[in-house]
């Protein structure tokens, strides 16, 4: 190694250099010399000579000669070129306090970054916010080491655009979300302050692929904004997300790593080639991917038994009440990988008999996809709930599957368009008569619903009689591809009382449509045919019970008396929640019959209350409007355990249209009154004259995008929205927003009234 150089040895590039800046070179050299190479050193005193020459002020130099050294050492010398050029770009929009505090935290955001690559992304980033807002930049400075604490790279990319958009106008109010002054600001950081990020665990998760398995597979990471995010494989390697936001603790994140590296390398090592998905169904690919999951965990506990333990942790435990395809698969994967777990599932118990039979090969993996298909098979005959557009593979560790299929592009992947299924199952094992007829099965005294996108235990209440919440939501923004946390406030308000006797004229009016609805509730299937094993009396004898009794009787056992079936109905489950828009424009009046169309709105909601009373099904009827993002009113009119009596025919008499149409955020104030509804159906049937609008909003597609992300949550809440538009334009929109199958257009709104009943029984039935 050369010995180091005296600073005189550079006299040509300190020449020109004042002598006070000479000066403290000397102080600083001995550091500069132990960091930078002697191509770096020439560059340092570059640096030096061009401050001086720009007139940047003595201090800002001292801080230069500081810190430089310091960035040098944790991002590499060739930083401080990219730190200089910054730090010039900053000076010219937002000034000499900016740069001066540029050139203090660039060391500070190097050492939470770890990487050249993302200093100089945060380099530019800062770059790009003096350009565009630079009051901010200064506030922004102060608080860079709890930014880059809570959010990566990524995230604070957005979070700065969604300061610079959201106070375009108000250079002040910009000013203190950079300063972590509002609400807005501290609540994107709550919201991503959880997780281990990748860079913290890389070193560590390529030294175990080493020592554990013997491979040197490139681990790569990928921005992970949702939760749903899950490990895959590709030919360059293992592909991880760059944080898991579900695990909260640094020993729990590391854990989860290792746990999912270890489950990608088990596929490496225990998969065959990619395999074509033609002939099974979406559920089946489902079910194949589980049990190909379960077959290399197996293959890999073999040689390495403390890989159980390792995976086990992150299996959810319980879960036994309640049959749903989601919750049988979640209890599949953990049975299958933990064969000393007791299920009484009789599904699950055939998959862990089939799958660990004593002539299975689990070094073969031909037997993977028959069984799936079987599998598979029973689950449709069981008529379990499956959605494969908002299917996420359980538990969390665990790859997407991708790469055990080859691609095929008539598909676009496992998310086929595939209809859900809202039904009940049909067999329900030793369900007895009186269980089937307690009124009160299942019922829930209160619902606690939690703000969305994360309210804090003093924000909740219970929802139960008239008290009225204030609740902020998130919005989300299209042109960022970002929600917008606690960006809408949802204002519960009371309902102001009307003359109930309107109602009773409506009834009577329409008495000759309420008799032809009548007769048609009598004459549909309302009630779902169950049957009903082991039984100790019954129409039948269960001859599966039958053979059990009698290899019971000839084992000198004592046999199960409940040998008989017989087929009952099932009352229907169903939670419906009609949503009116109530906005200024419902008060436009319809020339074809002389009436506004808040009154042929309230009109069918009557009529569509009165079938669903006579139906039994549970219903509630709130409406909604909006004046501006901070004030969407929000009507209970009817809830789910209030009687339709004079209480709530007065005020649906008194309900009345008046200012905007925020849909988003009523959307998910609506969710979160159904989410906690004991109901195995549910449903928002949201009627409405026009499409999403509001006074602070100029972007017409915003509040759309806004709703259409209202209505995937609700979907992935389990929750069907379907929306009855009185808008004759509305096929312009409501496709896009609902769903193509999801919506109807009445063109002649005159007819609401008689039409939304029938539209009800349809979807319904």
């Amino acid at each position: 190694m050369p010995s180091p150089r005296p600073l005189e040895s550079y006299a040509s590039l300190i020449e020109g250099i004042s002598r006070e800046h000479v000066a403290l070179l000397r102080v600083a050299w001995a550091e500069a010399q132990g960091i930078f190479s002697p191509t770096g050193l020439e560059a340092y005193l570059a640096a030096v000579r061009e401050l001086e020459s720009a007139g940047i002020t003595w201090a800002t130099i001292v801080t230069f000669l500081r810190e430089a050294p310091r960035l040098a050492r944790e991002a590499g010398e060739a930083s401080v070129p990219l730190m200089l050029q910054a730090a010039f770009a900053v000076h010219a929009h937002a000034g000499q306090a900016a740069m001066d505090g540029l050139l203090g935290v660039a060391p500070t955001a190097a050492r939470r970054l770890r990487e050249p690559q993302a200093v100089a992304q945060f380099l530019r980033l800062l770059g790009d916010l003096a350009a565009r807002a630079p009051r901010a930049v200064v506030p922004m400075l102060r608080h860079v080491d709890t930014l880059l604490e809570h959010l990566r790279l990524e995230d604070l990319r957005q979070w700065v655009l969604l300061g610079i958009q959201s106070h375009l106008s108000d250079p002040l109010a910009q000013e203190q979300y950079f300063s972590l002054a509002t609400p807005e600001a501290r609540a994107f950081l709550r919201a991503d302050s959880r997780g281990v990020a990748f860079t913290d665990v890389r070193r560590r998760l390529v030294l175990y692929l080493r020592a554990v398995w013997g491979r040197g597979t490139e681990l790569r990471s990928f921005p992970s904004r949702l939760q749903q995010a899950r490990p895959y494989l590709t030919p360059l390697g293992v592909h991880l997300p760059d944080t898991y936001r579900a695990v909260q603790g640094l020993a729990a994140g590391t854990a989860l790593y290792r746990a999912a590296t270890a489950h990608a390398a088990a596929h490496l090592a225990f998969s065959g080639p990619p395999q074509p998905r033609a002939g099974l169904r979406p559920i089946q690919l489902v079910l194949v991917g589980l049990l190909e999951d379960a077959r290399v965990e197996a293959l890999a506990c073999r040689e390495m038994p403390g890989l159980r333990r390792l995976w086990l942790q992150f299996h959810e435990t319980g879960g036994e009440e309640g049959t749903t395809f989601a919750g049988l698969a979640v209890r599949l994967a953990r049975a299958l990988l933990d064969p000393l777990g007791v299920d009484v599932n009789p599904w699950i118990q055939k998959a862990r008999t089939l799958f660990f039979a004593p002539d299975r090969d689990l070094s073969d993996p031909a037997f993977v996809r028959p069984l799936g298909s079987l599998l598979g098979n029973d689950i449709g005959q069981m008529r379990l709930q499956f959605n494969a557009k908002t299917w996420v593979i359980e538990p969390l560790y665990r790859d997407d599957n991708s790469a055990l299929w080859t691609p095929d592009a008539s598909d676009g992947g496992l998310m086929l368009e595939d209809d859900i299924m809202l039904v009940q199952p049909e067999t329900v094992e030793g369900a007895g008569s009186d269980e089937m007829d307690d009124p009160e099965a299942g019922e829930t005294q209160s619902v606690q619903p939690v703000e969305a996108g994360g309210a804090s235990d003093d924000e909740t209440a219970v929802m139960a009689g008239d008290l009225l919440r204030v609740v902020p939501y998130p919005e989300w923004d299209y042109l960022i591809s970002l929600s917008r946390p606690r960006w809408c406030t949802v204002h519960e308000k009371l309902p102001e009382p009307g003359d109930p006797a309107m109602i009773g004229d409506i009834l009577h009016r329409h008495r000759d449509l309420l008799d032809r609805l009548d007769a048609l509730v009598r004459g549909s299937e309302l009630r779902k045919p169950v049957r009903l094993r082991k039984q100790m009396d019954g129409d039948r004898f269960d001859l599966e019970q039958v053979v059990s009794a009698m290899i019971d009787v000839r084992t000198r056992r004592t046999p199960d008396p409940r040998f008989h079936m017989r087929i009952d109905r099932r009352e229907r489950d169903l939670s419906v929640l009609v949503l009116l828009d109530l906005s200024e424009s419902t008060n436009d009046i319809v020339r074809a019959c002389g009436k506004k169309v808040l009154t042929l709105a309230r009109e069918a909601a009557v009529l569509l209350a009165s079938s669903m009373e006579k139906m039994g099904d549970h219903f509630a009827i709130h409406g909604f409007c909006s004046n501006g993002r901070n004030e969407v009113q929000y009507y209970r009119f009817k809830d789910f355990d209030w009687p339709f009596d004079d209480h709530v025919k007065a005020r649906l008499a008194g309900m009345r249209g008046q200012l905007s149409t925020r849909m988003g955020g009523a959307l998910r104030h609506a969710t979160q009154w159904l989410r906690h509804r004991p109901s195995d159906r549910k449903l928002i049937l949201m009627i409405t004259d026009g499409e999403p609008h509001d006074i602070d909003v100029h972007d017409p597609k915003y509040l759309q995008f806004d709703t259409k992300k209202a209505v995937e949550e609700a979907s992935r809440a389990g929750i069907f929205t379907y929306c009855m538009s009185l808008d004759p334009k509305a096929d312009d929109y409501v496709a896009r927003v609902f769903g193509v199958r999801n919506y109807t257009v009445m063109d002649r709104i005159e007819r609401l009234p008689e039409k939304l009943p029938g539209l009800y029984l349809r979807l319904t039935r």
